[in-house]
């Protein structure tokens, strides 16, 4: 995949430019994406997703737990009985109205979970924790929800991780300051630049490449 093979759509699904794939797009996919983005300005980037243990999380009645880090990192999680391809507007109504004006995450009931951000950096950042936590969960329930230890909402140690990530993606120790996910979001692309491939991410601090075995700036 590459910039160039993405396909431009509108809300409507209506094709905007081809780009240099000869792939249609899948509109009953799209749904989802354009629902939220026609109701939530400040979110550029929708994943959807239901890989196995995003799926088993959504259709357990306990939801997502905040069973560890990930999960706290994540923040607030909303829920939505998904009824099948978002066609009816009341059905993209209430999907809105379950996500909320706040959230970035919505598990969608039995089928999997669309994760939003402000930025891919910020969409990527949820999902790579999400999917994270939802394995670490699903490992977890083997043992019964009973012999879970699960911190409480009000704890120290709920509220302080709360409150260290709650802000963007802070200041390292040079005081170059981050969006959330764009730290981490920079390394794996500088890591496929040193592979090879022409990125072009458009890098806070200049990337690090490899020259004839010799890392370079």
């Amino acid at each position: 995949m590459t910039a160039s093979s993405l396909v431009k759509v509108d809300l409507d699904g209506k094709v905007v430019c081809q780009g240099s794939s000869p792939f249609s797009v899948n509109r009953a996919g799209w749904t989802i994406h354009s629902a939220i983005h026609g109701a939530r300005p400040d979110i550029k980037c929708v994943i959807h997703l239901h890989t196995p243990a995003t799926v088993a999380v959504s259709s357990m009645k306990c939801g997502l737990l905040k069973l560890c880090q990930e999960a706290l990192t994540v923040g607030e999680v909303s829920y939505h009985d998904y009824h099948g391809i978002v066609l009816d507007p009341k059905e993209k109504e209430l999907l809105i109205q379950n996500l909320g004006p706040t959230n970035k995450i919505v598990m969608l009931r039995n089928h999997g979970v669309a994760v939003c951000g402000e930025t891919v950096e910020e969409a990527f950042h949820f999902t790579f924790n999400l999917l994270a936590a939802c394995e670490q969960q699903v490992k977890a329930m083997q043992v019964g929800l009973d012999n879970l230890h699960i911190p409480k909402a009000d704890g120290p140690v709920t509220q302080n991780h709360l409150l260290a990530m709650q802000g963007s993606g802070g200041s390292d120790n040079q005081g170059t300051k981050w969006g959330r996910g764009q730290l981490e979001f920079e390394a794996l692309m500088r890591t496929l630049d040193n592979m090879g491939y022409r990125t072009g991410y458009d890098y806070k601090i200049l990337p690090v490449v490899k020259k004839n075995g010799t890392s370079v700036a």
